[in-house]
């Protein structure tokens, strides 16, 4: 259950309210967007797991002589990616509102709670911004699976093995071959030094190809810095501008929900999928009265999840490996 806590607003207003709806006076923190969904391919799907493929073909070309000299193999990979199944159980007593500053979001009519202006409030302003800061902030990147715990919610991030699990399982397995960059450089100058570094190090026929390099929004702003100051111009990071890694086709990227942390990452665009099914309720949150009539219940749940389809391509640094 979702309490709501009125205790600081009684003592410090009293048991008054003065009937004038004071919804301009209501401030809440400043949400986190789901900004590393933006660096993926988005696609829906019917089923609760992308099932894809990778193919190769082995060196085919030879010298020519007239005898038949078969060379060549075709293989497939499965590439698969599970969806996480998630969901909100929000229930509210509007009636905590009553004979405090905040009773105009409550109603006298209609009697039905589920139409208070306290629910379309919630789910406005707290509940569908919320669901997007946890998924940014404890589960796209930081992740780790858990398994359930009946009659237990779950906590935020123990839902999905997110970006940096993905990697590190990648780099255990032997798919992803990490470039030596040691701690990211505290100097801004030479922490672009490093970037350009790590950049010519990826393999030339991927070097080329436009990607975007991720990273928390720190390092980011410690690289825009450093271009600032080695090549005497200046850049924008955020927004539609992009900071570019010199002679190259790639791009910096911060994001929210790699806080922390100093392992950055590149790949094509295509090979990185945010995929949501398209059975579930996930951007139309059910509301209905709770087994208490006086109490509102409001419920979502949906498939979702992001992941790479072909790990060899993944490149990364050997930071936050853990």
């Amino acid at each position: 259950m979702a309490d709501i806590t009125t205790t600081d607003l009684v003592a410090q207003y009293g048991t008054y309210y003065d009937g004038k709806d004071k919804r301009d006076r209501l401030y809440e923190l400043v949400r986190v967007k789901s900004e590393t969904d933006m660096v993926a391919s988005s696609i829906t799907i019917e089923e609760n797991e992308y099932q894809a493929a990778e193919s190769e073909f082995t060196e085919i070309l030879q010298g020519f002589q007239k005898g038949w000299t078969p060379k060549g193999a075709l293989t497939f990979k499965p590439r698969p990616i599970k969806l996480g199944n998630f969901k909100i159980d929000v229930e509210v007593f509007p009636d905590d509102l009553k004979n405090t500053w905040a009773e105009f979001l409550t109603g006298l009519e209609p009697a039905e709670r589920t139409q208070w202006p306290l629910v379309r409030w919630m789910l406005e302003k707290h509940i569908m911004p919320k669901i997007q800061e946890d998924w940014e902030l404890k589960e796209v990147f930081g992740g780790v699976k858990t398994a359930i715990n009946a009659g237990t919610p779950s906590a935020a991030g123990a839902n999905i093995d997110g970006l940096r699990k993905q990697i590190n399982d990648g780099i255990t397995a032997g798919d992803i071959t990490p470039i030596a960059t040691g701690a990211a450089a505290t100097d801004p100058v030479a922490f672009v030094d490093q970037i350009e570094a790590f950049v010519d190090a990826i393999p030339q026929e991927y070097r080329d190809k436009p990607m975007e390099l991720v990273m928390s929004k720190d390092l980011a702003k410690r690289y825009a810095r450093g271009y600032r100051a080695k090549y005497m111009t200046g850049v924008v990071v955020g927004g539609e501008s992009r900071l570019e890694v010199v002679d190259t086709n790639i791009t910096i990227v911060g994001v929210p929900s790699m806080i922390g942390s100093e392992k950055w990452f590149c790949t094509l665009k295509w090979n990185l999928k945010k995929i949501m099914r398209n059975k579930g309720n996930f951007n139309s949150p059910q509301v209905t009265k709770g087994e208490n009539p006086r109490g509102v219940q409001i419920y979502s749940d949906w498939w979702m999840s992001i992941g790479f389809l072909i790990p060899e391509i993944v490149f990364t640094n050997d930071q936050d490996t853990l």
